[in-house]
């Protein structure tokens, strides 16, 4: 089974944590697992919808899960936040 689905956040003032010197942002852990467990649940009711009317729904879920641990080993301990 393959699955495409897209969540699309919008970060007000997400510039005042741009990291100039690599081009990067610098997202607290805590709000990255906000992000996560939204982008997951998003995930599981996009999957849920495209299933229910077919021969598979009900037996393709995505379970619910603590989303600390789709960080990366080294994003799983807590970073301040600014």
């Amino acid at each position: 089974m393959a699955h495409t689905g897209r969540t699309v956040f919008f970060i007000k003032d997400l510039n005042k944590l741009l990291n100039s010197e690599d081009n990067s942002y610098d997202l607290p852990n805590n709000f990255l697992l906000q992000l996560l467990g939204i982008s997951f649940s998003h995930s599981r009711a996009l999957l849920a919808t495209e299933l229910q009317s077919t021969a598979y729904a009900d037996k393709f879920i995505l379970p619910v899960v603590n989303p600390g641990i789709l960080l990366p080993k080294n994003l799983q301990q807590p970073k301040a936040e600014k």
